[in-house]
């Protein structure tokens, strides 16, 4: 660089400006010529041998008595050094090349607030796409930059997770300054700028990287679902046209033997039907005589049990009251009060159980609401032999010695009486509902198959046309099974051929959405490593690397 500078600066008047940082120097020589330069316009020892005598041969020799190229290099020639002070050695590069300060314009820059790195990377980031819609921000107490309305849009949010890691890296540099290796860096808002830029940058090559891939497998996997549709159809097309020749050639004649056979079944089932019919007109009166007889037998004692209910619910609360509250009631109360928790399936044993039953809020309910199917035959023979049997279980003489309790002894001979009429129709009523359910069912085949008749009619008369219709286009379905056939051969062959290629293909896509989903976190993070973990060794690149990253999570 300097040989080309030197040559430019001959006294062809060319302007020149050298924009440099501190990564250019790499020893304390460098300054030391650049000092040189800047003091006297030239850099002893820089031409040397042929260069020095190809330079000597370009100028006049009295422009080199007088000094002519060492004033025009210093009068075109303008370096703008850019450093990051405070630096430990300063004061000596200060004191060893004086010229960098007392021949250059020194403008000191201060760092920034955090509202104000906020603005200055929202406005470096105005032109990123990093917006997104769907976007919720997980609300926060407080944030480290003030003012900040909250919730955030992802592009904010960007901007603030940016200014937030440039943040901890200072607030970081400030616990690492003993150090000596540390000391000598300085973290400033060049560094924010750097850390944005090579955001950009990285989110910008990674955008062209992904798209161009994008692009490449979307083309493929277009291409590969072209072929393989186009394999379908061709597929589906000798399909059907191969079930149509096979299926309407070899079902047509069997449909119309089975049609002419159940047309037979048909006729021979309308007889069946004629003589199930007669059967159901004799079996209906047999069904209405039955009915008859057990609506006869219930009604002797349905009324009865109906009466009883209403007498039992007559019964005064009064009356109730006084059967409770007896501590030894006469013999026929408690024998009528003793049938009632037998009727009702509890066991007494003597007047405090039964009392105990009696003064249930529910006692009256219970009886009115009685189900006679809970009555079993032991029950109904032990009451019987034990209460109806029993001379004195009669219900004048109960009623006189209690109006409460004759009521329930009323209903309970109501309900003897029902049980025992209904055990004995219980046999006809179950051949009544046989009988019943015999002739609903073939009334339903009767209708059924009055039914499948009609279909068979109309089905052997739709096959006869379509079979004959079959028939006329099975040369031209097989020619063209012929033509489908190749195309199908070919085209299987070169779906096989691609199969591999479109499973890894779908596979990179997969690979794309997820990549599109951390594109920007993933630039931002990538960008924080390459800015600042040079400046830290493995076990800080490695705390700092995981504090970003809790970042990003938050």
């Amino acid at each position: 660089m300097p040989h080309n500078m030197g040559y430019r600066m001959r006294p062809i008047d060319e302007k020149i400006c050298v924009m440099m940082d501190e990564s250019n120097v790499l020893d304390s020589s460098f300054l030391e010529r650049i000092n040189t330069l800047l003091a006297n316009g030239e850099i002893p020892g820089l031409f040397e041998g042929d260069d020095l005598k190809n330079l000597m041969r370009s100028c006049r020799s009295s422009a080199l008595q007088e000094g002519v190229r060492n004033c025009e290099v210093m009068s075109n020639l303008h370096i703008v050094f850019t450093m990051n002070p405070p630096v430990t050695d300063l004061h000596k590069e200060a004191t060893t090349s004086p010229a960098l300060f007392n021949r250059c314009v020194v403008n000191w820059f201060g760092n920034w607030s955090l509202k104000s790195a906020y603005q200055v990377a929202l406005e470096l980031t105005q032109k990123l796409d990093i917006d997104l819609e769907e976007y919720d921000w997980p609300y926060r107490e407080s944030l480290l930059i003030e003012d900040l309305e909250q919730p955030l849009s992802h592009r904010h949010t960007v901007v603030y997770t940016l200014v937030v890691i440039y943040q901890t890296i200072v607030e970081f540099y400030e616990k690492l300054k003993s150090n000596s290796e540390i000391s000598k860096i300085f973290i400033g808002p060049r560094d924010l700028v750097d850390l944005i830029h090579n955001f950009k940058n990285i989110m910008n090559q990674k955008s062209i990287s992904l798209e161009e891939q994008q692009r490449h497998l979307i083309n493929g996997v277009k291409k590969i679902e072209e072929t393989y549709t186009q394999v379908e159809k061709l597929q589906k097309s000798l399909n059907d046209k191969g079930r149509i020749l096979e299926k309407k050639t070899s079902e047509a004649n069997e449909k119309l033997k089975q049609m002419i056979e159940r047309q037979k079944e048909a006729e021979k089932q309308k007889a069946n039907c004629e003589i199930i019919h007669n059967q159901l007109e004799e079996n209906q009166i047999v069904i209405e005589e039955k009915q008859k007889s057990v609506a006869i037998q219930l009604s002797q004692v349905e009324p009865a049990v109906i009466e009883a209910k209403q007498a039992v619910k007559s019964i005064k609360r009064q009356h109730l009251v006084e059967l409770r509250s007896m501590s030894n009631p006469p013999a026929l109360v408690k024998l009528a009060l003793e049938s009632i928790c037998s009727m009702m399936g509890e066991t007494v044993t003597d007047w405090r159980s039964i009392r105990a039953f009696i003064i249930n809020e529910n006692f009256i309910p219970n009886i009115i609401n009685f189900n006679y199917t809970k009555m079993t035959a032991t029950i109904r023979n032990q009451m019987i032999v034990k209460y109806i049997d029993n001379p004195d279980y009669k219900f004048e003489k109960i009623n006189r010695a209690s109006v409460a309790c004759g009521p329930m002894v009323r209903w309970v001979i109501a309900q003897l009486d029902y049980s025992i009429i209904i055990n004995q129709v219980a046999p006809l009523r179950n051949e009544l509902k046989k009988l019943e359910d015999t002739a609903k069912e073939e009334k339903s085949k009767i209708d059924e198959t009055n039914r499948t008749i009609c279909t068979l009619e109309e089905s052997i008369t739709v096959y006869k046309e379509e079979y004959a219709s079959l028939i006329s286009d099975v040369q031209t379905i097989k020619q063209d099974l012929k033509i489908v056939q190749s195309k199908v051969d070919r085209s299987v062959l070169l779906l096989t051929n691609l199969s591999e290629e479109k499973s890894r293909w779908s596979s990179s896509n997969d690979m794309y959405k997820n990549n599109l989903k951390t594109l920007i976190g993933d630039s931002v993070l990538n960008a924080a490593k390459q800015t600042f973990c040079g400046y830290f060794d493995q076990e800080h690149r490695g705390y700092v690397s995981n504090l970003w990253t809790e970042i990003m999570k938050s």
